[in-house]
C-alpha cells in the first residue's frame, strides 16, 4: 500500500513487543478512513507515537518510565515537534560517528547539522531534480559524512549487489501466491526495499529499523509510500503469528546480540509456505570492517533450526551472476568455500521449493526500465566514438571495503556510441541487448531509486 499514512488494516496485525497485547488508536491528530499519518497507539502497558505514518514501537528513555515526548507533542497537536524530537531521541545506539579527535568540533556544529537535516527531511515531498539534490544533502547533513558517503554509494558495495538477486529469488518463490507481504528488518534507509518494487512486483513491503531518522529519510526520498515501522530487533517483533509471506535482512544479523530470539521470531511471523533471506552475514572466521558480533558459518546454521536452509558464499553468488546471469541453488555449495567466505547469504524455507535454478536476473532487474541507469559510482566522459565510465570513490576506505575480495565493478569501462544508444533504449523500453545485459551483470547499470540523479550523458 502506498501513501503517507500507516494503513489501518495493518494495525490489526501489530502487538506490543513488551506486553504482547494488541494496539488500538487512542489519539488521531491527522488521519483518514484508510490510515493514520499522526496519532497515538495504545496497548495495555504503553503509548506509542505514529509520526509521518511511522509507528515508533520501541521505548525511548528509561525502562522505568512511560515518558515519551513524541506522544506528549502529538497530544498537544504538534506533529512537527514530535518529528523533530524523534530525529534526535530516536537515533539508533552505536550509529557510526566522528572519531574522538573531532568531538570538540562536533559539539560546536552538531546543532547546525541537525537543524539543516530537520529542514531537509521536513520539506514537503516534491519531484524533479531539486528533490534528487535534496537526497544527497539530507544524507550529508543528517548522517556523519563517512556514513553518508557509504549510504549514497550503496550500489558499489558487494553486500547489496549480492542481496538484489537474493531478493529476486524470494520474489520468485512467492510469485504464484495470492498474497505477498514481505518484511524487511534492519532496513537502513531502504535501498533494498526500493529494489523490491522492481524485483518483487506487486508485493506489499513493510520495512523496519531501530533508527527513526533512517526511516524518515527512506520514506521521504528512497522509497516513498512504503510502509515503515520503527522497532528494536533485540525485542520480540511486534507482529501477530504468520503475518508475512517472506522476510529479508541485509547486513544486519551480525549486529544483533539476541540472534536466537530474533530467529525464533522469524519462525513465528513467517507463514508455513513462506521463505526468508539473510544477505551479507559477516563470518566470524573472516575479516570484515565494522564486524559487529558475527558467528561462523556453522554457528549461523545451528541458529536456523527451523525449516530448510542453505548457506552460500556471497562472492560465489556474485561471480555466478556476472558469469551466467542466474543463481543455481540445486546443490549445496562446497562447505570449505562457505567456511572461507568473509560474508554469507542464507536462503531458508520450510520445504524444498527454493532449491532450483533461478533464471532471468537481467530481465528481472530491468523490470522498471525507467530506473535502469549508471551506478552512481561512475563519472562519464566523452571520448572519440563513445563514452568512458570511470569509478570515483569518495574515500579510499570505502574503496578498500568494497574491493576486499577483489574488484567487483569495473574501475573503468569504454562504451562505444552503439552501446550508449542501446543503454538509452533499455532505459526507455526495457530492450536488453547482449551488451546491456553484460553491463547489468557487472553492475555498471543498476536499478536506481528515483531520488538518485541520473548521470547526464556528456555531449
Amino acid at each position: 500500500m502506498k501513501g503517507s499514512a500507516f494503513p489501518r488494516a495493518l494495525i490489526e496485525d501489530l502487538k506490543c513487543p513488551f506486553c504482547d497485547s494488541g494496539l488500538r488508536p487512542v489519539a488521531e491528530v491527522a488521519a483518514s478512513e484508510s490510515g493514520i499519518e499522526h496519532g497515538v497507539l495504545r496497548c495495555d502497558c504503553y503509548e506509542y507515537p505514529v509520526v509521518r505514518g511511522i509507528p515508533v514501537l520501541r521505548r525511548i528513555g528509561p525502562a522505568w518510565s512511560r515518558e515519551n515526548q513524541a506522544v506528549d507533542r502529538l497530544r498537544a497537536n504538534d506533529p512537527v515537534g514530535a518529528h523533530e524530537w524523534l530525529l534526535g531521541a530516536g537515533r539508533a545506539p552505536g550509529l557510526p560517528g566522528p572519531t574522538p579527535s573531532r568531538r570538540s568540533q562536533v559539539r560546536t556544529t552538531a546543532q547546525r547539522w541537525l537543524d539543516q537535516a530537520r529542514r531537509m527531511i521536513l520539506a514537503s515531498p516534491d519531484t524533479g531534480e531539486r528533490d534528487r539534490d535534496d537526497f544527497r544533502a539530507a544524507l550529508v547533513k543528517g548522517r556523519p559524512k563517512p556514513y553518508a558517503d557509504y549510504l549514497y554509494h550503496r550500489f558499489a558495495n558487494p553486500s547489496i549487489l549480492a542481496a538484489i538477486p537474493a531478493l529476486a529469488i524470494l520474489g520468485d518463490h512467492r510469485q504464484k501466491s495470492g498474497r505477498r507481504r514481505f518484511l524487511e528488518i534492519l532496513c537502513g534507509i531502504g535501498h533494498l526495499s526500493a529494489t523490491a518494487d522492481v524485483v518483487c512486483p506487486s508485493a506489499e513491503i513493510v520495512m523496519t529499523d531501530v533508527d527513526y531518522t533512517n526511516l524518515a529519510i527512506a520514506r521521504r526520498f528512497v522509497t516513498p509510500g512504503t510502509v515503515a515501522i520503527c522497532l528494536d530487533a533485540e525485542m520480540p517483533l511486534p507482529f501477530r503469528d504468520d503475518a508475512f509471506d517472506g522476510l529479508y535482512c541485509l547486513d544486519g544479523l551480525h549486529y544483533v546480540g539476541s540472534k536466537t530470539r530474533l530467529l525464533g521470531e522469524v519462525d513465528r511471523v513467517v507463514t508455513g509456505d513462506g521463505a526468508w533471506v539473510f544477505a551479507h552475514m559477516h563470518n566470524a572466521l573472516g575479516t570484515n570492517p565494522a564486524a559487529g558480533i558475527p558467528l561462523s558459518a556453522q554457528g549461523y546454521a545451528s541458529r536456523f533450526a527451523f525449516g530448510e536452509h542453505r548457506l552460500v558464499p556471497e562472492r560465489g553468488l556474485l561471480d555466478q551472476i556476472r558469469r551466467d546471469g542466474f543463481v543455481d541453488l540445486t546443490t549445496p555449495p562446497d562447505p570449505a568455500a562457505v567456511e572461507a567466505s568473509n560474508a554469507l547469504i542464507l536462503f531458508g524455507a520450510r520445504d524444498g521449493s527454493l532449491w532450483r535454478r533461478h533464471d532471468r536476473f537481467d530481465d528481472v532487474v530491468a523490470g522498471r526500465p525507467d530506473r535502469l541507469w549508471f551506478n552512481p559510482l561512475y563519472v562519464l566522459e566523452r571520448t572519440a566514438g563513445g563514452l568512458t565510465a570511470t569509478a570515483r570513490w569518495p574515500t579510499q576506505a570505502l574503496r578498500a571495503e568494497c574491493t576486499a575480495d577483489g574488484p567487483l565493478v569495473p574501475e573503468s569501462i569504454d562504451l562505444p556510441d552503439r552501446l550508449v544508444e542501446e543503454i538509452i533504449a533499455a532505459g526507455r523500453d526495457g530492450a536488453l541487448s547482449a551488451g546491456v545485459r553484460e553491463l547489468v551483470r557487472s553492475f555498471v547499470l543498476v536499478c536506481l531509486p528515483d531520488c538518485y540523479r541520473r548521470t547526464d550523458l556528456p555531449q
